[in-house]
């Protein structure tokens, strides 16, 4: 199971024969095989591309999203066009975690229940209960989960079930971006920022949160899983489908305000998450006005789960002055 993801996520299965869900609005999925029938495959087109000027020098903006399906083949003959002519192409600046085996101990201790402890004996019956219901559901069983603190149980629950419907596919859009780069010689430019001390304290924070603490946080996730299953699902056809409409509206932040609020009364280190996310934004601002200045043509990738907040990439060019043009948004 994959540690630095789900530390992501609050900073933020073969073999299963999934059960019919309980209780949800009239007219939605409720299997697994009815949300698979809905799933987008084949080729798409994907979102048409921003374009911000200035003298004479564009930026082209692609919003990217993930996870995609698995059986999503992403074809734009606008982005192939506009990498033929353009001179770089900037993957934005992300934070790595630190390749460091004492970090990855220290972390899987911070992320297990303590002194052998199991999920059962850390969480609350009914709680425990609707967890096991939903591992059930969508994993098999709970076993995987039972020497997990809450928090990252429950996530983990849902990456599980994630899989089980092929919304996996995380790096179909920057591979399928370089790979037309390569084919026509155009540079890639990437920032990645490793911040050893914000990781130590924000692991050294975890551990010291006692997993009972996990509870209002878990609860609130378990009680959005299988919505935010359907919400996936509708969310990746319409970036497949180029609605980026849809996607403004509801871009598919993982953490739902609602639960964040909750979340965050629980967890102290996601203090410093939100101060290094707004560094990250200042960086790749900075970096993508370096971009259009030096460049006759930039295409740069953008997460839409932030490209449309107030304080974006989007919001920052507008204020500037920058001349910005968006494409329909169907």
């Amino acid at each position: 199971m994959k540690i630095w993801p789900l530390l992501f996520v609050v900073a933020l299965g073969s073999g299963i024969t999934p059960r019919s869900t309980a209780q949800v609005s009239p007219g939605l999925p409720v299997t697994y095989e009815e949300l698979e029938t809905i799933i987008v495959t084949g080729e798409r087109p994907g979102p048409a591309l921003w374009k911000v000027s200035r003298k004479g020098n564009t930026l082209w903006i692609l919003p990217t999203f993930g996870p995609l399906p698995e059986g999503l083949i992403w074809r734009s003959t606008q982005l192939e066009a506009v990498i033929q002519q353009s001179q770089e192409i900037y993957f934005l600046t992300h934070i790595s975690a630190p390749q460091n085996p004492g970090n990855d101990a220290r972390l899987l201790q911070a992320v297990q229940n303590l002194d052998g402890r199991q999920l059962r004996d850390v969480m609350p019956a009914d709680l425990y209960r609707q967890f096991s219901d939903l591992a059930q559901r969508y994993a098999g069983d709970s076993r995987a989960f039972e020497s997990f603190r809450p928090f990252v149980a429950t996530d983990a629950l849902r990456q599980v079930a994630m899989q089980r419907l092929r919304l996996t596919s995380e790096r179909v859009v920057p591979a399928t971006v370089q790979d037309l780069a390569r084919q026509r010689g155009v540079k890639n430019v990437s920032a990645v920022l490793r911040d050893n001390r914000d990781w130590d304290r924000m692991i050294s924070e975890l551990a010291k949160t006692p997993r009972e603490a996990d509870i209002p946080c878990a609860r609130a996730r378990l009680d959005r899983l299988e919505t935010d299953l359907r919400e996936s699902v509708a969310r990746a056809n319409a970036w497949a489908r180029g609605d980026l409409e849809t996607l403004r509206q509801d871009p598919g932040l993982y953490i739902a305000q609602a639960d964040a609020e909750i979340c965050a009364r629980s967890f102290r280190q996601l203090k410093v998450t939100r101060a290094r996310n707004l560094g990250l934004r200042k960086v790749s601002y900075s970096w993508s006005v370096r971009a259009l200045k030096k460049n006759r043509s930039t295409l740069i990738l953008v997460p839409v789960a932030t490209f449309f907040d107030t304080d974006g990439l989007l919001s920052k060019f507008k204020a500037a002055g920058y001349e910005v043009e968006q494409p329909p948004l169907h």
